[in-house]
């Protein structure tokens, strides 16, 4: 069991860990989806949910960073590249899930402050 549920995402209130079952809607085509709970005795267990990767041509790509210089010279980068395609950025946490939840990108490019 999370502890966020899935409609807190949609509701913008708050972010946090998802149940497997959340997991797998997001994910879509929960028939396509694989899921394994590892469990060694004394120690934590460990679930994974995976869906088969089928990537387009061109590979899209959401980047997401909050200074739009580097935002925007690493999606001009990108671009460069023959199988790539920014297809958002995000000025922050917030924009980037909204925009992957709504693009569903391939992947997500997200710049995490080093404090």
């Amino acid at each position: 069991m999370g502890l966020t549920p899935a409609s807190s995402i949609k509701d913008k209130h708050s972010l946090g860990l998802l149940g497997m079952r959340e997991r797998a809607h997001l994910l879509g085509e929960v028939s396509s989806c694989a899921a394994s709970l590892e469990r060694a005795p004394a120690s934590a267990s460990r679930s994974l949910i995976s869906k088969p990767l089928l990537m387009r041509n061109p590979i899209q790509i959401l980047v997401s960073d909050d200074h739009t210089i580097v935002r925007q010279g690493l999606a001009s980068l990108l671009n460069d590249q023959p199988d790539m395609e920014v297809v958002a950025e995000a000025p922050n946490g917030r924009v980037a899930v909204d925009k992957a939840i709504e693009l569903k990108p391939d992947v997500v490019i997200w710049i995490l402050p080093c404090r």
